[in-house]
């Protein structure tokens, strides 16, 4: 689920055909930041996967992990509830969480604690993607989030291959998720990580969920 595809086949596809989901800053994104590009995943919504009514219970990333997750138990054809015990999660993460705790925070600061909208709470964690996804898949295995930047999604994998290989587990859904975020993406400006006018060779942000069963 990204901006350069919201299947695997669609990403496939594009992604050998030479297309790229990198494009330059709106003015309006931009604002003051050194950086020049971003991947984000223009006009997302999370319709018809997931309800509109459930869909505002979730943050943006979760949305992502969810549909993303979904999509690799029906391609593998995995029966969850055969054994819900026996299968967990495990989602890499650097920025999951972002918006909503930014926006929990902003009221909080700007207004008042009682203003603080309390919907947002539960999904200002790095781990609500994997939470939500277990809940709404009912998932009942191992659920674990890794946040180490850059790696976490592929440390998200190598999890779930040692749960599989200690007994834990007998399948696993290993990924990763993200989403932009202008408080972030300031933050790594500032400290030099972005590909932009004073650096070539850094990160361009980007956002949206890879799943795999393993």
């Amino acid at each position: 689920v990204s901006a350069l595809g919201r299947s695997a086949d669609e990403f496939y596809r594009r992604l050998t055909a030479g297309e790229t989901a990198i494009r330059p800053f709106r003015p309006d994104e931009r604002a003051g930041l050194q950086a020049t590009h971003v991947a984000r995943y223009d006009g997302f919504s999370p319709q018809p996967e997931i309800l509109a009514m459930k869909a505002r219970r979730f943050d943006r990333g979760s949305q992502f992990a969810l549909i993303a997750c979904a999509q690799a138990v029906a391609e593998a054809g995995y029966r969850i509830g055969d054994a819900p015990e026996r299968i967990g999660i495990a989602m890499g993460t650097g920025s999951a969480g972002a918006g909503a705790l930014t926006e929990f925070l902003r009221v909080l600061l700007t207004e008042s604690p009682e203003a603080a909208p309390p919907f947002h709470f539960p999904n200002t964690v790095a781990n609500a993607p994997a939470s939500q996804v277990s809940i709404e898949l009912k998932i009942f295995g191992p659920n674990v989030t890794v946040t180490q930047k850059d790696p976490s999604g592929l440390n998200a994998l190598l999890f779930s291959c040692l749960a599989l290989s200690s007994g834990r587990a007998q399948a696993m859904l290993a990924g990763a998720v993200d989403e932009w975020n202008a408080a972030y993406a300031m933050g790594f400006d500032r400290v030099g990580a972005l590909r932009g006018e004073k650096r070539e060779s850094g990160i361009v942000q980007g956002e949206g969920a890879f799943v795999i069963l393993v």
